[in-house]
């Protein structure tokens, strides 16, 4: 339906000042009503699941059901929606869950209230109902590991991007390590489709030790610096060259003299970079005087 006969149709209805009552038969509903229904039934399918919802399970209906939801938008903007409703005696609730619902979980950034709901309630059921596999996860490493609520929190979340962040000994390597287990033994994962990285060689071989060794799992485990090396090497015949110390050295250097310390303005901001990890009295050409017994600290925004 065109936009402009869609708008000279409504104003029609409204001139006409008739009202019917609300029974919407889908066979002769608009096509953008019955797109409605279609993702109101689908969203409460996937919510009916007993399952973690990360952002991938839904990103594809809302890809789908975007230029839906801007059709609904230019009715609101337009002070047409009632009409719309009215001259097709459509169900203004479904209408209504459907704007809500997708403007909720448009921006892939945030996550959805009603989907926040649905997952922590989803953790807290299984802690409960897999207690006694959590508790009993990593007793092939240490018989006196018990991972703690939050670490079993981890366990259980399955958004695509996970951000966890713990103090030194916090129980980090534990819960990467359950995690691992979780993921092959509950979720049926291939485990060489799974990929730990971590900075130190020492965190590297406690990892493999636990994983690789004591719950019999083959996943890969690296270095950031091993598995960006071999990525290089992938398709290449020609050996890379590890950069020693004193090579790197004299490549910054030389890049510090030909490109930064010739243009003024690189050189305020590289010292002023440095100056936010360290008490340093300089705040760029612009600054006010400052006295070197009260240095300043810097910090970064």
């Amino acid at each position: 339906m065109g936009i402009v006969n869609f708008f000279k149709n409504i104003g029609q209805n409204q001139e006409s000042g008739s009202t019917v009552p609300m029974n919407p038969d889908p066979e002769n509903c608009p096509a953008e009503y019955i797109k409605t229904l279609s993702f109101n039934k689908a969203f409460k399918d996937l919510l009916s699941q007993d399952r973690f919802i990360a952002r991938s399970d839904y990103k594809g209906l809302v890809e789908q059901y975007r230029d839906l939801s801007q059709f609904y938008a230019t009715l609101v903007q337009s002070n047409l929606l009632n009409e719309y409703v009215a001259k097709h005696t459509l169900d203004r609730e479904a209408i209504t869950y459907f704007r809500a619902e997708f403007d909720a979980m448009a921006d892939l950034a945030t996550e959805s209230p009603t989907i926040r709901s649905h997952n922590d309630a989803y953790v807290s059921r299984h802690i409960e109902s897999e207690k006694s596999y959590l508790d009993n996860i990593l007793k092939a490493c240490d018989p006196a590991i018990s991972l703690d609520r939050e670490q079993r929190e981890v366990v259980l979340s399955e958004e695509d991007h996970t951000l966890v962040i713990a103090g030194a000994g916090a129980g980090k390597t534990t819960t990467v390590a359950a995690k691992v287990r979780y993921l092959v033994e509950k979720q049926g994962v291939d485990p060489g489709k799974i990929l730990v990285i971590s900075f130190t060689n020492k965190a590297v071989e406690e990892l493999r030790g636990r994983i690789n060794g004591n719950l019999g799992i083959p996943c890969p485990i690296s270095t950031f610096h091993s598995i960006g090396y071999t990525i290089l090497r992938q398709g290449e015949e020609e050996r890379k060259k590890i950069v020693e110390g004193g090579y790197m050295y004299t490549i910054i250097n030389n890049y510090l003299k030909s490109s930064v310390l010739r243009n003024p303005e690189v050189v305020n901001k590289l010292i002023l970079f440095f100056g936010a990890y360290f008490t340093a009295p300089y705040e760029g050409e612009n600054s006010t005087n400052i006295s070197n017994s009260s240095p300043t600290r810097i910090v970064r925004p």
